[in-house]
């Protein structure tokens, strides 16, 4: 998703799939945000991995879920998820949904 802060935030949605790269289980998904400041995108300023003022999102699995890669050649776990957001600017609320495939 992206918002343009210039601009009066309107409702937005995003859509991707996420390949699993290890085989495990998976208890849920680290979600989090940057801000691109530029148009060159070569000032970004994020809330990944490295430790800020902000944090992160988490969005756990009421049950976890048997996971592999696309090379393993076992059976009934899942190899990707699609994970879709969408925001209401009126509400400021974020709606994370998964299915595993």
């Amino acid at each position: 998703m992206e918002f343009d802060c210039s601009k009066p935030i309107t409702s937005s949605c995003g859509k991707t799939q996420v390949e699993f790269t290890e085989p495990g289980i998976c208890h849920g998904f680290a979600l989090w945000i940057d801000w691109v400041m530029d148009s060159e995108n070569s000032l970004v300023v994020s809330t990944g991995p490295e430790k800020r003022y902000w944090k992160q999102g988490v969005k756990l699995l009421a049950e976890p879920v048997a996971v592999r890669t696309n090379e393993s050649r076992s059976t009934g776990e899942c190899r990707s998820a699609v994970i879709q957001a969408s925001f209401d600017p009126s509400s400021g609320d974020l709606d994370v949904r998964h299915a595993f495939s």
